[in-house]
């Protein structure tokens, strides 16, 4: 919906957040998630990768504001 366009971070340990992963390509393989309003959900495994995951969304958010 154009809100925001803050990184979603999910820390996936042991597959918790699988059942919602399916949910969310069901919905875009049925198109009831329209391409355009589509956020990228970044998935982190293990538990190493939620701080080096979140500090490149936040170096990408602020190169994107800067070439505006």
């Amino acid at each position: 919906m154009g809100r925001h366009k803050k990184p979603i971070l999910l820390a996936n340990i042991d597959n918790f957040w699988q059942p919602l992963f399916a949910l969310i390509d069901y919905l875009r393989a049925t198109e009831f998630i329209c391409p355009s309003h589509d956020v990228g959900i970044q998935i982190a495994d293990d538990v190493e990768d939620i701080v080096p995951r979140l500090r490149a969304a936040i170096k990408r958010c602020r190169n994107a504001l800067t070439e505006r």
